[in-house]
């Protein structure tokens, strides 16, 4: 895992993991302010979704420049989300509005030309804006196909007649004497007065004709914005090796192969191995335990980040998973000091708890703990986390707690235990108390994997291994020994 401990919370980290996505400022970003989490009851939209970023990965897979000519398209498309409601409300289009909205369309020709299979296979959602060659027709009446904008003759024979005649007049001003050449400018300001009012003429029949099909455009850009936003999600699961989620039918959530993105990234940066995890628990509590360092709350974090991402319509980093819908997604880390009100870590954490036991009681949520109670002294804080595991197995819903307290694992329904250094002989303990670099040799030892615990067996001390590898002070590990072999007398 992380060789260091990551404070970051597990919401900014999906945040992180968002932008990491291939999508442009305008359309995908769009989708991506207005993503939500699919509740009980969502499936079938889910699932089509799901199913849609499946479809795109087969062809992405298949074709080779399809993705290239996906995101150039969405690059250089306009955003006309502006253009298209100031239609709808009945304004004139300026200038400007007529160019991206004919730019917008016009982009549509090229992506068709490149990229054919996606209208083929009906991947690309086209089929819901089937007026856009008429549309095209309007803003370019002379089927020119450029990238301009200008009212010519074909959009208004008068207006054609009105600029012929300035031209002729410009050209008689050219050796006009001044007498001659004041009542001229009078003539052309009148001819002018009489182009602009024909222009907006113009552009007021164009707004009249393209009305009728503002709205079914306007939804026509929102579906463009979900189709980038999949498009994105479907290279992020074939570059990051993500897996298709499949909804759980025994109501027990299981990873198989578990990753924590962000984690997996920043050690692949440094050329470490990943330790990927499988993990299985039902309704209940489920506790974690493990020394210091060994990777509990990277696993906690990557159940919730990749469980969001389920629930959001991506693909998952694993392997394999079945996983239920949660009404609510709920991780209560060690809380940070709120110094204005005064109150402790602790007390923090306290009142956080029983703000979620009050709004989510009875309810399918999934509430993580991380260490809670770690603050407090540990007799207090046995106790009190032994009774919140106890009391959550009475719920509907999954709490999963990880906790140095070893104890708390008595009232769990499912009990992990992180291998940690459990596995290592007498031979690594020696490499590590002389090893020159202590947190690179801990970290190439130690084991992330999770074995679930059957029995009230011993759970390993790894504590005194980890003091003597960083090569704490020798009186205070001696006294520590004795202490501990003393409790076992």
């Amino acid at each position: 895992m992380h060789p260091k401990e990551n404070r970051m919370l597990w919401k900014e980290e999906v945040d992180l993991l968002l932008k990491q996505l291939k999508i442009t400022p305008g359309y995908g970003m769009r989708a991506i302010t207005q993503l939500k989490i699919h509740l009980p009851g969502e499936e079938k939209a889910l699932f089509e979704k799901l199913d849609t970023i499946e479809n795109m990965i087969r062809i992405l897979s298949s074709h080779a420049n399809i993705e290239k000519h996906i995101y150039e398209f969405f690059r250089t498309l306009p955003d006309i989300q502006k253009e298209l409601e100031e239609l709808l409300l009945g304004y004139v289009p300026t200038y400007e509005s007529c160019l991206k909205l004919k730019l917008f369309l016009l982009q549509h020709g090229v992506l068709e030309g490149k990229a054919p299979v996606l209208f083929q296979e009906k991947v690309f959602p086209v089929s819901h804006f089937l007026n856009r060659t008429f549309c095209l027709n309007i803003l370019d009446p002379g089927c020119q196909g450029l990238p301009t904008f200008y009212l010519d003759g074909s959009f208004s024979f008068a207006l054609m007649e009105i600029r012929s005649q300035k031209r002729k007049l410009d050209q008689q001003m050219k050796g006009a004497s001044e007498e001659e050449l004041a009542g001229l400018l009078e003539q052309r300001q009148k001819i002018v007065d009489k182009e602009l009012l024909e222009e907006d003429r113009t552009l007021q029949q164009i707004a009249k004709a393209l009305y009728p099909f503002a709205s079914e455009w306007y939804e026509y850009i929102l579906l463009l914005s979900e189709f980038e936003l999949s498009f994105a999600k479907a290279c992020m699961a074939i570059q990051r090796n993500m897996t298709r989620p499949q909804l759980s039918k025994t109501g027990m959530m299981s990873w198989t192969g578990l990753r924590h993105p962000l984690v997996e990234e920043y050690l692949l940066k440094k050329k470490q191995p990943y330790t990927p995890i499988d993990v299985k628990c039902g309704p209940g509590t489920t506790v974690i335990t493990g020394a210091n360092m060994s990777g509990k709350s990277v696993t906690m974090r990557a159940i919730f980040v990749n469980c969001f991402l389920f629930q959001a319509g991506f693909y998952v980093f694993a392997s394999g998973a079945y996983l239920p819908l949660f009404e609510q997604l709920t991780f209560l880390e060690e809380a940070r000091h709120d110094a204005e009100q005064g109150l402790s870590s602790f007390a923090t954490e306290v009142i956080q708890l029983q703000h979620h036991i009050d709004l989510y009681k009875g309810r399918f949520v999934l509430l993580g703990l991380d260490e809670f109670a770690r603050s407090t002294n540990p007799d207090e804080g046995t106790a009190l986390v032994q009774a919140v595991t106890s009391y959550f197995n009475q719920l509907r819903g999954f709490t999963i707690i990880a906790t140095h307290y070893d104890d708390v694992a008595e009232e769990a329904k499912w009990h992990y235990r992180v291998r940690g250094l459990s596995h290592v002989g007498e031979q690594v303990t020696r490499e590590l108390a002389m090893s020159n670099e202590p947190l690179l040799n801990l970290q190439k030892y130690m084991d992330y994997r999770l074995d679930l615990v059957l029995s009230k067996e011993q759970i390993p001390k790894e504590a005194r291994l980890i003091c003597r590898t960083f090569r704490l002070e020798p009186e205070i590990l001696s006294y520590m020994e004795k202490k501990i072999t003393k409790e076992k007398m």
